[in-house]
């Protein structure tokens, strides 16, 4: 039996070697097919091919912004006229992908070195304009239409909103009526790849309008909320800005957000604002910031697009980022 028993172990022993040494042949195979990235690919229609490349030949942010830029290379319409219905489909691809890394980087911040997240985005920018300028027509229909769909996507969660009560809300969960952060890059990368001094221009105007419709009448329950308000707000004035024009609905945000800090804020010119005021959320701000202590030697803090910074109620960071932004956006 003893023998056995031995037997028994050696043959364990054996199938856990035999599945070490498996596991370390696909490990290899996986680093060597990253460490030859090939400089040619068919453009990927679907945001899940784009992925499964990016799985295959990608260890690091950087290689994945590679594979993209040779994706567009090697099927750019210069080079081929043919290719303008693939690489339409690749262009809507790289806006989804945009939003997803967007999305990833609220949740999980840059990533560091190997992910590089904040690169990723500007790296996929550089080719959204590049391929605007290919094809400026199709690239422009394909913004346009993805512009109608997070549009459509709002006027549904503000209907939703409708059946969702103050009380019910809770930062952990993060219900909300407002876009993602991935959304909101990307309608900030807009005015990268087409001009916002325009007086009206068939992509950029009906992003504006969105923007407006969000600041207008998306109801702020929560500190992501109110965020992604300013942050809203702030870019409509950055677009109105060069273009000479007055967007009302930004200023009416932001200055009705300066006056959810005061203890007597007078008239709110934001009605979702004026309903915010009473809100825990909105206590928990004046209270942080009037525990601040208003050190001046202490450095003002930016607005980041973290979730870690924008939920985290343990310090006053956020209401002062808030705070002075509004006020860096109106001056």
């Amino acid at each position: 039996p003893a023998e056995k028993v031995q037997e028994k172990k050696n043959e364990d022993k054996g199938d856990k070697n035999d599945d070490a040494e498996l596991q370390l042949k696909r490990k290899k195979a996986k680093e060597k097919a990253r460490n030859e990235i090939p400089y040619v690919f068919e453009a990927p229609t679907t945001l899940e091919g784009l992925h499964e490349l990016i799985a295959k030949y990608a260890s690091t942010g950087e290689d994945a912004s590679t594979i993209i830029h040779r994706i567009h290379k090697s099927n750019s319409v210069r080079l081929d006229h043919r290719n303008g219905e693939k690489m339409q489909n690749f262009y809507d691809v790289l806006l989804r992908r945009f939003i997803a890394v967007g999305d990833a980087m609220f949740a999980s911040g840059d990533g560091g070195k190997e992910l590089g997240r904040y690169d990723q985005l500007n790296n996929i920018v550089i080719t959204l304009y590049k391929m605007a300028q290919d094809a400026p027509e199709s690239t422009g229909a394909v913004w346009s239409r993805r512009i109608g769909i997070l549009h459509n996507a709002h006027g549904k969660r503000l209907r939703d909103s409708e059946f969702v009560r103050d009380d019910e809300v809770d930062d952990e969960e993060l219900w909300t009526a407002w876009p993602s952060i991935g959304v909101f890059l990307l309608l900030r990368a807009l005015g990268h790849v087409f001009p916002v001094t325009d007086r009206k221009h068939y992509v950029v105007t009906p992003g504006i309008l969105l923007l407006a419709e969000m600041t207008a009448h998306t109801p702020v329950l929560s500190r992501y909320d109110l965020a992604l308000g300013v942050l809203c707000s702030g870019l409509l004035l950055e677009y109105s800005k060069e273009a000479k024009r007055v967007v009302p609905e930004a200023l009416a945000f932001l200055s009705s957000t300066i006056r959810l800090f005061s203890m007597k804020p007078g008239t709110f010119t934001n009605p979702a604002l004026n309903s915010a005021y009473s809100l825990p959320f909105c206590q928990s701000l004046r209270q942080s910031l009037s525990e601040s202590g208003g050190d001046e030697a202490q450095s003002i803090p930016r607005l980041k697009l973290e979730r870690e910074f924008i939920l985290n109620s343990e310090h006053s960071d956020f209401a002062v980022a808030v705070l002075s932004s509004c006020i860096s956006f109106v001056e």
